[in-house]
């Protein structure tokens, strides 16, 4: 096959050749589109904390989500003390922090006591591989 018989072919087929490479190329730049739009999944957004609520008096502070956080307190209990004891809200046992059931409980499923006293008033019991240190 000489050059001039390939350049025949291709001339007779351009349209469908034309086509054919189009759609490669949308079917890519939608592809792009959807990889890119996914890339910021799972991050925290940036919020702005406006002075009053920062304490600065000039202008607004740009923080992370985990700048601005709060500590959590759960019934509205004191800081937790020397005695604290965890539990999770869908669980019926309760752990010392050291313990390894206390690590596994999500941060948002945490509830906090005082005191073991404090956690089976609330209906909670000692975990069985779980003793005070």
């Amino acid at each position: 096959m000489r050059i001039t018989d390939l350049v025949l072919k291709i001339k007779a087929h351009e349209h469908e050749l034309f086509h054919g490479a189009l759609l490669l190329v949308v079917t890519l730049g939608a592809f792009g589109l959807g990889y890119f739009a996914g890339l910021d999944k799972g991050r925290n957004p940036v919020k702005i904390v406006f002075p009053e609520s920062v304490g600065v008096t000039s202008t607004p502070v740009i923080v992370t989500p985990v700048e601005i956080t709060q500590p959590k307190v759960i019934n509205n209990n004191p800081a937790p003390t020397k005695q604290v004891v965890v539990a999770s809200k869908q669980g019926s046992k309760y752990h010392y922090p050291h313990c390894p059931g206390a690590k596994q409980i999500k941060e948002t499923n945490q509830v906090w006591f005082n005191s073991p006293a404090e956690a089976e008033t609330a209906g909670y019991n000692l975990a069985a591989n779980c003793q005070p240190q």
